[in-house]
């Protein structure tokens, strides 16, 4: 099981800009104190090739555990709740890479 892992959140659509503020306001408390670090959150400041200029956020956990639990906790199905079919997420959790690996791999120095 991987250590850090991330949450990246692609909002796809918000049809409920009111219904979304509400979620934001409830759900960023809870994902702090589920144990994640926020690490980028709002619309890109560039995007390249086929990317879309939609709302992101980046989340940093622990543990696959952790990032899972947040599903579950009440304050965040509380907050859940406010979003009611008015966004379309596509929610993706990766692992950390080992950096030293893939500089290793790839045959070239670390700056």
């Amino acid at each position: 099981m991987p250590d850090t892992v991330y949450t990246i959140v692609f909002y796809e659509e918000i049809t409920d800009l009111r219904a979304f503020e509400a979620y934001a306001e409830l759900a960023a408390p809870a994902v702090i104190n589920a144990g994640a670090r926020y690490l980028a959150r709002g619309f890109p400041v560039m995007t390249r090739e086929a990317g879309k200029y939609a709302r992101v956020t980046l989340l940093e956990w622990k543990s696959l555990a952790d990032a899972e639990a947040l599903y579950s906790d009440p304050a965040y199905i509380a907050a859940f709740e406010n979003l009611a079919g008015t966004v379309r997420r596509d929610i993706r959790i990766v692992s950390e890479v080992n950096a030293d690996e893939l500089v290793a791999h790839a045959g070239i120095s670390a700056k």
